[in-house]
């Protein structure tokens, strides 16, 4: 039956470098091309019938005299020498293996080629249905004139199929059919997975559902019969297992009993690059990076059990029996983190799915395909479809499936990032299902939604760092010290200096709408790793000892650096450059730190940059001082330290920095014992004193290291009531120290000591004064810290 108007010979030069490896030619000498261990491509010749070929870089005499060999084997027939040839315009010999009926394309076809003796291939496998689904759906060179005539071929089998009442009810048809998995077959080093179907199982990669009740319909296939034979030989009985096949044909169409996941067509690399390891989550999380304390993986199918609304909870909508949840045990929302994945290639038809839950926020939670060799940003998106209630139900973590279209980067090596930096607002996500190779679009998926910014640089790069979204996208604003402005300048037209349209500024601008130097808080940035050579710059502007920039490590919080303003000129930006390239590889976050609420207790910033190859010239070397306390011996009066009054006297004040002293018989006088030219004291040089005032005075904060010594000064202090603190940051005391020194008498400052011996953290210094009377009150100075030594002459503190 002939389905084609064309020449009674077509041959198609089809190279197929990509399905069977690199052409390799096979050369006049039969010891050269048998080392080589290789033969040549493949490609598809057509008329009444369809067939195979594959192609040899050899003369025609080299075919005639038998020095290249080809045989090949249908269903693990008998093998059978290839012996038609023609020589093409190049030389190459077409070695023609067979022609199958329209109706039999799935028939397996297994090559072997000698050169010589020398067997240079063993066991070639391949299709026509396997090669035409390739050129259909995963060449991408295949013109549309080649896919006309492919598509042609199918629609001749399936009529041929019709015509001949030859099984029916499994067509040869186009990839919106189920294609059932047969046995792995390696070919070029990688396996795939084609037709004819072994059996009826259908392979979890996921594309669409099939509802119940549909029928499925695949390739038809052979019966096989299997003949055993057994032989006595001298160390016992052999069994041999030999496999034939004949021509009866077996319908593969079923009717699915419940949802089925298929996969299709049937032309799949099981093992590829393009498809990604442990995607579902289903072996934990193996091929799968955490970073932060934001999940697991679950097996966990509902949330929020025992809600009033629903007792049972939600559903999270996973596939299989495992995701990752940011309610696995141990995980918090106010975590920020990375979630990351293995790499894989771009394939197939560009198409990759997914399924998340929760990431309300896309400023702050969001799913990044990243370059795997530039970690370049390709694609962020963000759960666009998020819902508090879908059909009156809570479903605020429920899954939604999306599919994104990444065509355009087909034959990139890149790997997925789910980023999470927010602490609150369904701040964290749940994920499931990335699928990563597709021949044609999926069905049954909402497109990805992308984030409503642009999205630019890589993964080194902090997002708004410029703040030229002209807000404070991606960065947590706590407490309000600033806000972005596209002002100019500040006060009466001085210039900030700003790089591009906005800044963040908590300096009056020249507006007069933006002053917040009354207001304290933090600035935090989103997460970012440190990479290139590990120096970053950044544009600061006022703020006084109290007022930093600093880089922590965005999953524990640790402090890596802090950096004070060094040649402040009001709040005209000034440009530095820090070293961080200790922390290469690290996640970190930017803080912008503001404690003070007068005397230049704000601050403008700007123009954040995180990557440079090597160490950036014109800038100032930021000094990194979370190590030090700020002006531990009150030199500079009262920057660093701050007074909370919790009962006020007369003066309502613990006391004022003098260079001088009170010079009575019960006031002491510290000439000679103090640390430079003023001290901390509760009287001043004309006798006024605020012993009746109770509250605390509070260093600034500084990093304390391991088996490091702090030392102080302490006069005063008449009763425990008053007495000097070592604090972490979050205000839990870590040693308490009292005034009992020998010989202590009345304001006589004494000089004590203390080693601290656990782990690095932050710290600050409170001297706490509960007392009204009997020396209720107190006199310091010469706080230091980081130590490696205790002082000479100085007393272990007493706790």
């Amino acid at each position: 039956m002939k389905k084609f108007s064309f020449a009674r010979i077509m041959i198609l030069v089809l190279s197929l470098a990509l399905l069977i490896g690199s052409v390799v030619a096979v050369s006049a000498s039969a010891e050269e091309a048998a080392s080589t261990g290789k033969f040549g491509a493949l490609s598809l010749a057509y008329n009444d019938n369809v067939a195979l070929q594959v192609v040899v870089d050899a003369t025609q005499e080299e075919i005639e005299n038998g020095t290249v060999k080809v045989t090949y084997s249908v269903n693990n027939g008998d093998e059978i020498p290839a012996t038609y040839f023609r020589t093409t315009e190049d030389g190459r010999v077409w070695v023609i293996t067979g022609g199958f009926p329209y109706s039999d394309l799935a028939q397996v076809v297994t090559f072997n080629s000698y050169v010589g003796d020398t067997q240079v291939e063993f066991n070639r496998t391949c299709s026509a249905a396997q090669f035409i689904y390739y050129r259909l759906y995963v060449d991408s060179t295949t013109s549309e004139a080649r896919k006309n005539y492919y598509n042609s071929i199918l629609i001749a089998g399936r009529d041929e199929q019709l015509a001949f009442d030859k099984n029916p009810d499994a067509l040869v048809t186009d990839s919106t059919h189920v294609y059932t998995k047969n046995a792995d077959i390696k070919i070029g080093g990688k396996t795939y997975g084609f037709a004819p179907a072994a059996d009826l199982k259908v392979a979890p990669t996921y594309i669409g559902e099939i509802p119940a009740g549909q029928t499925l319909v695949g390739w038809n296939v052979t019966n096989r019969v299997v003949t055993v034979t057994t032989e006595e030989t001298e160390d016992g009985t052999t069994t041999t297992e030999t496999v034939k096949y004949v021509d009866a044909q077996v319908g593969l169409s079923f009717t699915a009993s419940g949802v089925v996941e298929i996969k299709s067509p049937i032309f799949i690399e099981n093992d590829s690059d393009y498809i990604l390891e442990n995607g579902g989550f289903e072996n934990g999380l193996e091929g799968w990076t955490v970073v932060g304390n934001i999940g697991n993986v679950s097996s966990d199918t509902h949330y929020w059990i025992n809600d009033p609304e629903r007792a049972e909870g939600f559903e999270f909508g996973m596939d299989g029996n495992k995701m990752f949840s940011a309610y696995a045990p141990g995980a918090a929302e106010s975590a920020v983190g990375t979630l990351t994945s293995s790499t894989f290639t771009v394939g197939g038809s560009g198409w990759v799915t997914f399924k998340v839950g929760a990431m309300k926020d896309g400023n702050y939670v969001y799913v990044d395909v990243v370059d795997a060799q530039t970690k370049q940003i390709l694609a962020r998106y963000n759960n666009g479809l998020w819902a508090d209630r879908t059909n009156d139900v809570k479903s605020g973590c429920t899954l939604v499936a999306y599919k994104a279209n990444l065509s355009e980067f087909i034959g990139k090596e890149v790997f997925f990032r789910i980023s999470d930096n927010a602490d609150s607002g369904y701040g964290l996500f749940f994920a499931d299902s990335f699928n990563t190779y597709y021949v044609a679009e999926p069905e049954g998926f909402n497109p990805a939604t992308p984030v409503n910014y642009q999205v630019s640089g890589t993964i080194y790069d902090l997002f708004n760092g410029g703040f030229e979204m002209g807000d404070v996208q991606g960065w947590w604003n706590n407490g309000e010290p600033g806000a972005v402005t596209g002002a100019d300048a500040f006060f009466s037209g001085v210039a900030y200096g700003k790089d591009g349209n906005f800044l963040y500024s908590g300096v009056e601008d020249h507006n007069g709408h933006n002053g917040r130097e009354g207001n304290v808080g933090v600035l935090t940035s989103s997460a970012f790793e440190l990479g290139g050579s590990g120096y970053i710059t950044y544009m600061l502007g006022g703020g006084n000892s109290i007022c930093y920039v600093q880089v922590i490590d965005a999953v524990t919080g640790e402090i890596l650096a802090r950096y004070r303003q060094q040649a402040r000129e009001d709040a005209v930006l000034k440009s530095y450059v820090a070293d961080l390239t200790a922390y290469v590889g690290r996640t970190v976050r930017i803080q912008v730190v503001d404690n003070a609420t007068s005397d230049w207790g704000c601050v403008s910033f700007d123009n954040v940059k995180t990557y440079y190859a090597s160490k950036p010239e014109g800038f100032i070397d930021a000094i990194d001082v979370k190590y030090d306390l700020v002006n531990g011996s009150f030199e500079n009066g009262h920057d660093g330290w701050k007074q909370i009054i919790t009962e006020a006297g007369a003066h309502n004040t613990l006391g004022w920095v003098q260079s001088s002293e009170h010079d009575a018989g019960w006031y002491t006088k510290n000439d000679g014992r103090k640390d430079g030219s003023f001290l901390f004291t509760f009287c001043q040089p004309n006798g006024t004193n605020c012993e009746n005032t109770k509250g605390t005075l509070n260093s600034a904060t500084f990093v304390l290291k391991k088996d490091s010594y702090v030392s102080f000064r302490f006069g005063g202090a008449g009763t425990h009531d008053v007495h000097v603190q070592l604090c972490k940051a979050n205000g839990e005391v870590i040693a308490t120290f009292y005034n009992d020194a020998p010989g202590k008498i009345n304001t006589e400052m004494h000089a004590y000591f203390y080693q601290y011996t656990g782990e690095t953290t932050e710290c600050f210094f409170r001297v706490v004064d509960n007392s009204i009377s009997n020396y209720g009150c107190f006199v310091v100075d010469d706080f230091r810290v980081n130590l490696e030594i205790a002082p000479e002459g100085y007393i272990a503190a007493i706790q």
